[in-house]
């Protein structure tokens, strides 16, 4: 097996021993999967480095299928929060019309008294991504994060068809914000 950060692949699991596993409650949109021969296959892509310690990237479902690239959230968050006034982003894809494809929109938190434009946020992810990979729809938001701490990713999906959320979302195409007729 290929290690290293640029072979990412899902991550499976076998145990040695006899293991009968199943979901508790399971939902019908499960990812993780129990196939032949006992592999747990995780829904999780991942990498092994060459101590063979594995790395978590993402989950599989999050992957943004846009242009016909596949791309992964974390990079673009990383270059999103390498700038100096960003706390923390959140990506994810958002569905366009009635196709297969994604458009990505990009979730951020400044750091406290920094004071950023979705244009001049724009210019520098342009400036520091593959054009493929720039975000079409940037919000600045107050918080990310819900009461266990975590970025809920399907709520944040899931806000997109409101009207309250594309008002305050700046469309990068257009260069203004979404104005949702009323």
């Amino acid at each position: 097996m290929t290690t290293g950060a640029n072979n990412i692949g899902e991550i499976v699991m076998k145990t040695s021993f006899p293991l009968n596993l199943e979901y508790y409650k399971p939902s019908t949109n499960t990812i993780m999967s129990i196939g032949k021969e006992g592999f747990v296959h995780t829904g999780d892509l991942g990498y092994k480095d060459n101590d063979g310690y594995i790395y978590f990237m993402e989950r599989k479902h999050q992957i943004i299928n846009r242009g016909g690239k596949k791309i992964f959230p974390y990079f673009i968050e990383n270059i999103a929060n390498a700038h100096p006034n960003m706390l923390e982003s959140a990506v994810f894809g958002v569905p366009m019309d009635d196709s297969q494809e994604e458009e990505i929109k990009l979730c951020i938190i400044l750091k406290r008294l920094k004071q950023l434009s979705h244009e001049e946020f724009h210019e520098y992810l342009k400036e520091h991504l593959a054009y493929y990979m720039v975000p079409r729809f940037i919000e600045i938001k107050q918080k990310l994060r819900s009461l266990t701490e975590r970025i809920k990713i399907y709520l944040l999906q899931k806000e997109w068809n409101t009207e309250h959320v594309k008002n305050k979302t700046c469309d990068t195409k257009f260069r203004n914000f979404i104005m949702v007729s009323v």
